[in-house]
């Protein structure tokens, strides 16, 4: 009950609007709202500051995954929180909704923790469309990753599951601090900090812009995945599986590399080429 309490609140915060599309993923720009700053786009629980509820969600620009900040959820003691039928372990989060007309194969984003206990963060995403015929929204598709202690950044690449055929109209992420706080355990521990930056939604249509830039070309050949680029430069490359689970992720600086996989196991996997330029090829190709 606790759990639906709290996504309710954010649900109200979040059917206030948007219109844009993917604002401020990358946790660059920030308003400074009383006593607190927000992040332009998310939608956080700051707001309930008002009503003694703590700010669990901060600016980060001390140290940044890239450019000049980021944002630290952290879970905190909310003496408050039992008057809105919530524990007094308050785990810090941001959410925003995504309109979107086609289904994302992945999602990466940057990421740090330091959790306290048994704790762990989460970052969720799910496509939903509005069905008019029983007056409610479906999930099309989810994906998500549950975050353990690591305390230098990195890339963590979401895969998406298929759960029905249709076409979605809103893609919703949310990131948090404790993954009890979404999923129901484990319990939210006091003091734990995810920092989060740089979230990047991969479609499976690859614009003509970024595929003659990148000039990725993905392919397997006996045993091995080899990529290569129209012009040498810096990139990363991720292999995920059909489960959300980053199997291979190699950086390299060139036009051609070679990944031994043979260890894999047969199956689908999405492909993701990102360069340090922005550029991004995702593809779909199938390990045998």
């Amino acid at each position: 009950m606790k759990k639906i309490l709290l996504i309710a609140i954010v649900s109200v915060f979040l059917s206030q609007g948007f219109s844009q599309v993917g604002v401020n993923l990358d946790l660059e720009a920030w308003t400074t709202s009383g006593t607190y700053d927000e992040p332009d786009g998310w939608q956080t629980l700051n707001g309930l500051s008002l009503f003694g509820v703590p700010i669990t969600v901060t600016k980060n620009t001390t140290s940044p995954a890239g450019g000049a900040a980021s944002a630290d959820l952290t879970t905190s003691l909310c003496t408050a929180c039992p008057g809105f039928g919530l524990d007094t372990n308050l785990f810090g989060l941001i959410a925003q909704e995504i309109p979107v007309t086609e289904l994302a194969t992945t999602m990466d984003f940057d990421w740090k923790y330091t959790p306290v206990g048994s704790d762990s963060a989460a970052v969720f995403a799910e496509f939903t469309h509005y069905d008019t015929g029983i007056g409610d929204r479906v999930t099309d598709a989810v994906g998500f990753a549950i975050l353990g202690a690591n305390s230098t950044w990195m890339m963590e690449t979401v895969a998406f599951f298929p759960l029905t055929t249709d076409v979605p109209d809103t893609l919703t992420i949310y990131a948090t601090s404790s993954s009890g706080g979404l999923f129901g355990s484990p319990v939210a521990e006091i003091g734990s900090v995810l920092s989060v930056d740089n979230f990047r939604v991969n479609f499976p249509t690859t614009s003509l812009e970024e595929e003659y830039a990148l000039g990725a070309n993905v392919f397997t050949r006996e045993g091995n995945l080899v990529v290569t680029l129209e012009e040498p430069t810096n990139a990363t490359i991720s292999v995920v599986d059909m489960t959300g689970k980053t199997v291979v992720r190699h950086s390299f600086n060139g036009d051609r590399d070679i990944l031994d996989t043979r260890s894999v196991s047969s199956g689908v996997y999405v492909v993701n080429v990102q360069s340090n330029n922005g550029y991004a090829v995702t593809k779909k190709i199938f390990i045998r």
